[in-house]
């Protein structure tokens, strides 16, 4: 087995060709990937992002019909047994978490058949894989770029339900459709984002991603198959290019050391090259791991440094002050169990108000007390598995949050597989399924009138597992026989039961429904034959249940799995139904639609600039359900809740969404965009009310806010549909419910609308004289001066939200061109961006750019100053322009750079620094500031602005 400790790691990185050409990189391993996948995955229940539930079927070959029932899927995971390290691409398996599962059998010229039906849970191992390329998405205000994983772009799928081949990859291929039917916008995971906000040296500007396996990530013989690494090359300030693609002689960067725990003791690795080394504070972290920002606030922790060559940082990721998780984030439960949550931060339980509902069934979730959750008795159950959502409100720095747990109710304690299966002479005998290979279970065939039929023996390759041999009936009476084989886990006291069907011979006859696979409550079912014989039969039940006519009748409650409905014509010809039991009463659903209303909270108006929201309140009101004498309030389901979305009511188009990383449109997309979340920036007019519209009931009331947002100016009017969970779409145009929204064209500052106003903040060297006029620079030789940014509208100040810069993010001036000349001015920005909803404020920063730190490292200068003067920092939304004056920077002149590009100090510091600023209503200002022509005496005191 290949090894790859830190020391051997070390060893290779010493002989360097390692870094490409590019600044940095980053490697994360497989398994902390997978955390933060499943960190997103968690969070989309948050926002109603989260991918639904899905039923379809798939026709396999020319007689096999299988059937897939609220099928769940789990978070993506990657793998990385095909990754090749020559592009970014891997495995991805997503879990079958909960579901039905059926097969029937339709030949030419003979009746229909259920071959099996089992329940699918995530225990049984089944997985949903397919191959997808990571890639890189810059955001719309392009200032930072993020690993994402798309599922959208998936390929090759496979799932492992299936038998054979062809199976496996047409089911594969049905739940790939599923999965790319939903909006853009849930097929989205990101789990890393690198923030190119920062100029520093370090500070990332672009960046690539390969994903690599590990040493013996390909074997399948090895136990570190599947295992691997993403890979992130990243192109920093101080690169003027970005790097080249590695070559096959590239190391696997993640040490497989292990700690005295037998854990592993690193999981991600960064690298600096080696040129760059004199830019690292060892005191703190580079520049690219500041600006890397990780789901629910996660950071890498530096464990070891070391410098074989290029600068090598080994190191984990772990959670901070700021990340807090549901504990459990995902659960198990059997009736009336019990489960205690808790609000995890950094060990220490949150207090949290707690809210809990079923994703897609009303009234099926149990009761949550002081952060302990009780699953509902098995008779109040609805489904044999209920997906329940348990959320937790809690107050934090950022504001309040919310984490939600995923908890899989299921009524039987040991799910059996198949759980019904059909037998007739000639066919094969049948393999059992149940638990993990370590439960200690009990098997048992129950006995119908004092027999069995048909004997269990131990599978040969997995001696914890059965296989049933049905005894060959002989005599054609009773024509059906139901063999029902209960398992207990006798370790958890829980059990479960299957049937398999045993026909006495075939059939001939053609009933319609042949198979009911989920039986509603006690509603009666109707059975037919083809016309010309339906006269003719008599209709029998085997099992419970009893049949008038050709109608059954089921038992109330049932005990059984199953009942087989027969149809028989002279004791001659034949005919069955396999009726699959739903032991509880089907779920009280809504029907009709009291209130569907779509309201403005605040003014129906926004800018036109992309980013200013318009906040929509979107209220649905269903109507009581009687229901055995009495009124029952069923509101909407999340899933229902999800789907909620706006319409241009001219053209029947959806508005579609934005991304939820992003603030909002990119500059010069004129169109209607729809946001989940509420940015920066602030509304039009009055702050939005708190009043909704008119509540009727609350018991039956559900609301949902989404954000519209524009780039271009004109007036639009939008209703609201959702999906319900029996697929239909409803209008809020069937209650006269719309919205008018207009976004009007932002006004066009012009130069005299910004005032800069300068404050002496630091007289460090000289004097000013007494004399008048005073002089605050000619005898000060070393100052800073800040210098107030302010932009007035309608003679009111605007602040300024974002900063963004194109080119560099400074300035400088000598006070001539002589070789020897000392006397030197820089100006950088100082800034407080606005506070981001749901996220800690960042603090006030000075703005470093990252060709002025490098020729002052190139000049042995560390008079740079890299901090705010204490107590003049600038509040939220404040813009200085900060202007240092010294007197003892030595000069430099790009010939001495000998065409280095990255010693070009002077071709980019000699320009005016380029803004783009957002205010905090959203509009843009592209501003140029710098220093006045060279021409104009004592420039290098001075700042100029200009409109761009």
């Amino acid at each position: 087995m290949k090894t790859n400790s830190k020391a051997e790691l070390l060893e290779r990185l010493a002989q360097g060709n390692v870094m490409y050409g590019w600044g940095a990189i980053l490697a994360f391993d497989r398994d902390q990937v997978n955390r933060m996948l499943r960190e997103q995955y968690m969070a989309a229940f948050n926002d109603l992002n989260f991918l639904l539930p899905f039923s379809n079927e798939v026709v396999i070959g020319d007689a096999e019909h299988i059937t897939l029932s609220n099928i769940v899927l789990g978070a993506p995971q990657l793998s990385f047994e095909r990754a090749t390290f020559t592009n970014s691409k891997a495995t991805v398996k997503l879990n079958i978490l909960a579901g039905t599962y059926s097969s029937t059998i339709h030949l030419p010229g003979r009746p229909p058949y259920l071959a099996h039906s089992q329940m699918l849970t995530e225990e049984m191992g089944l997985v949903l894989e397919m191959s997808a390329a990571l890639d890189v998405r810059v955001g719309s205000l392009e200032e930072r770029g993020r690993v994402i994983l798309d599922l959208s772009v998936g390929e090759h799928f496979s799932c492992n339900l299936g038998l054979v081949d062809e199976t496996r990859l047409a089911i594969g291929a049905k739940l790939g459709e599923q999965i790319q039917a939903h909006p853009a916008y849930r097929q989205l995971y990101s789990f890393a984002m690198l923030d190119f906000s920062d100029y520093g040296p370090l500070s990332p500007v672009s960046f690539r991603v390969l994903t690599q396996p590990a040493p013996e990530g390909n074997n399948p013989q090895s136990t570190q198959y599947g295992k691997g690494a993403v890979v992130v090359f990243s192109q920093l300030r101080m690169n003027k290019t970005r790097g080249d693609t590695p070559g096959s002689s590239f190391p696997y960067l993640i040490p497989d050391d292990l700690t005295p725990q037998g854990a592993s003791a690193y999981s991600t690795t960064a690298l600096i090259a080696a040129p760059l080394r004199h830019f690292v504070d060892d005191q703190q972290a580079p520049g690219i791991l500041r600006q890397l920002k990780l789901p629910n606030a996660h950071q890498v922790s530096m464990v070891d440094r070391h410098d074989p060559l290029d600068h090598v940082i080994f190191g984990g990721v772990e959670p901070t002050a700021q990340s807090f998780f549901v504990e459990p984030m995902q659960s198990a439960l059997l009736p009336e169990g019990r489960q205690p949550f808790i609000i995890d931060n950094q060990g220490q339980a949150v207090e949290a108000q707690w809210e809990v509902s079923a994703l897609d069934l009303p009234r099926s979730a149990g009761s949550m007390t002081n952060g302990t959750y009780q699953a509902l008795p098995a008779e109040e159950f609805k489904r044999d598995q209920q997906l329940i959502l348990v959320s937790g409100r809690f107050p934090s720095a950022a504001g309040e949050q919310v984490r939600t747990g995923l908890l899989i109710e299921s009524l039987q304690g040991v799910n059996v597989l198949p759980r019904v299966t059909t037998w007739s002479a000639g066919m094969a005998d049948i393999p059992l399924r149940a638990g993990s290979l370590t439960d200690d279970l009990d098997w048992a065939l129950i006995q119908d009138d004092g027999l069995v039929h048909g004997e269990l023996v131990p599978d040969p390759e997995q001696p914890n597992w059965r296989i049933f041999k049905p005894f060959k009936p002989d005599d054609y009476v009773p024509e059906v026989r139901l063999q029902h084989i209960r398992v207990t886990n006798k370790a958890k006291n829980t059990s479960g039961t299957a049937t398999v069907v045993i026909f006495a011979y075939p059939q001939t006859l053609t009933v319609t429904p042949f198979h009911v696979p989920v039986l509603r409550g006690n509603e009666p079912i109707e059975f037919r034959l083809p016309a010309e014989m339906h006269d003719l039969a008599t209709w029998k039940v085997f099992g419970e249940g009893e049949v008038q006519g050709n109608v059954y009748i089921p038992p109330s409650p049932a005990k059984a799995p199953v009942s087989v409905v027969m149809a028989d014509i002279d004791n001659r010809f034949s005919g069955y139904a396999i009726v699959q039991h739903n032991y509880q009463d089907p779920p009280i659903r809504w029907t009709e639609l009291t209130a569907f209303e779509i309201q403005v909270r605040g003014q129906p108006i926004c800018l036109a600039n992309g980013m200013q929201q318009i906040t929509l309140e979107i209220v649905v009101e269903t109507t009581e359900v009687d229901y055995m004498g009495q009124k029952l309030a069923i509101p909407l389901t999340p899933t229902e809740l999800s789907s909620m979305r706006l319409v241009h009511r001219n053209t029947g188009v959806e508005v579609p969404f934005i991304d939820k990383e992003d603030d909002g449109l990119a500059h010069g997309d004129a169109s209607w965009a729809t946001h989940v979340k509420s940015n920066r920036f602030k509304a039009y007019g009055a702050p939005a009310s708190s009043d909704g519209p008119a509540v009727r009931s609350e018991d039956t009331r559900k609301a949902r806010i989404l954000w519209v947002q524009s780039g271009i100016a004109e007036e639009r009017e939008f209703y609201a549909r959702f999906q319900s969970d029996d697929d239909v779409w409803w209008n809020s145009l069937d209650k006269k419910s719309v919205v008018k929204l207009q976004a009007i064209a932002p006004t066009d500052p012009g130069k005299d609308d910004y005032k800069l106003t300068r404050k002496r903040v630091a007289n460090i060297r000289g004097f000013i004289p007494d004399k008048e006029p005073q002089d605050p620079f000619g005898y000060m030789l070393e100052s800073i001066d800040y210098w107030h940014l302010q932009y007035t509208e309608a003679m009111q100040n605007i602040d300024f939200a974002t900063l963004q810069f194109e080119g560099g993010a400074a300035s400088v001036r000598w006070e001539s061109e002589q070789g020897d000349e000392v006397f030197f001015s820089y100006m950088c920005c100082a800034f407080r961006e606005s506070p981001v909803p749901g996220q800690p404020d960042k603090p006030a920063e000075l703005k470093e750019d990252a060709m002025l730190t490098a020729m002052a490292a190139q000049l042995k200068y560390t008079g740079i100053e890299k901090a705010l003067i204490e107590g003049e920092e600038p509040g939220f939304g404040q813009l200085f322009i900060v202007l240092h004056r010294v007197d003892n920077m030595p000069f430099w002149s790009d010939v001495h750079a000998n065409g280095d590009q990255t010693k070009m100090f002077r071709a980019a510091l000699d320009k005016p620094m380029m803004l783009i600023l957002r205010d905090t209503r959203g509009n843009r200002h592209r501003l140029r500031i710098g220093f006045p022509p060279a021409s104009i005496q004592d420039g290098r005191n001075q700042v100029v602005l200009s409109i761009q």
